[in-house]
């Protein structure tokens, strides 16, 4: 049963895949490239801002097989 809904809510994603933001370094969204550090890894230019002890990081990841400039919506 579970497979059946990881299934049916996958083909969903393939015909209506959701909007992806824009990379805006000043808003904190990047492109990745494959010789680069991820945001979480040292040596990205996210991590040279400090955080408060109240705060921490949290990343979104949009992964797939589709083209950003095809799946953007205006």
């Amino acid at each position: 049963m579970r497979g059946k809904i990881i299934e049916f809510w996958r083909a969903v994603e393939m015909f209506s895949p959701p909007a992806i933001p824009a990379a805006r370094p000043s808003q904190r969204v990047f492109d990745v490239d494959p010789d680069q550090p991820l945001p979480w890894n040292a040596g990205h230019p996210v991590r040279r801002q400090r955080l408060t002890k109240d705060q921490t990081w949290h990343h979104i990841v949009y992964v797939g097989i589709y083209s950003r400039e095809k799946s953007s919506r205006p």
